[in-house]
């Protein structure tokens, strides 16, 4: 399986990544992604990807502390058990003192259902899969044809 951690610099591979893998992240414009396999020992990392079909899903080490969301057919998100996006969200949120009701979370994932859900309003990216559009409050434009631009509008923002 290829692994990818994510830092504040970029995206550090595990390992060669397979043409599979290439095409998932040419599919949401990935930055270049360096080839460091022992990046994450001596580096904070703040998510990390892997890159297998879902009938490895049975195979995966440590699900008692993470979590694996898909964010597509061939590709998951690796989440520690104690966060999330919307855990996330909502702790800057309190530090920021923003009402839960005043915040807006865009998305069009699975790895957005939970932030979608718990903003003041959830925005589906028009690009999202039918059942993200409807978790969420209201659908936008794709980010091609400035979805969060457009989101912000339609709920007064600018």
């Amino acid at each position: 399986m290829d692994i990818i951690f994510e830092s504040l610099d970029g995206l550090h591979a595990h390992t060669h990544l397979n043409e599979q893998t290439r095409r998932v992240l040419h599919t949401f414009r990935a930055p270049t992604v360096e080839y460091a396999p022992n990046y994450y020992l001596d580096n904070d990392i703040y998510q990390a990807m892997m890159f297998y079909p879902h009938q490895q899903d049975a195979n995966l080490p440590h699900a008692d502390e993470f979590s694996f969301v898909r964010f597509d057919v061939n590709g998951v998100d690796i989440i520690p058990k104690v966060g999330s996006k919307a855990q996330g969200v909502a702790k800057l949120a309190a530090s920021l003192k923003v009402a839960p009701e005043n915040v807006v979370a865009f998305g069009d994932n699975q790895n957005d259902r939970e932030m979608l859900q718990s903003a003041g309003i959830g925005i589906a990216m028009g690009n999202a899969a039918p059942e993200i559009k409807a978790q969420a409050d209201m659908t936008t434009t794709d980010c091609d044809h400035d979805g969060i631009e457009n989101g912000l509008k339609s709920i007064g923002w600018i």
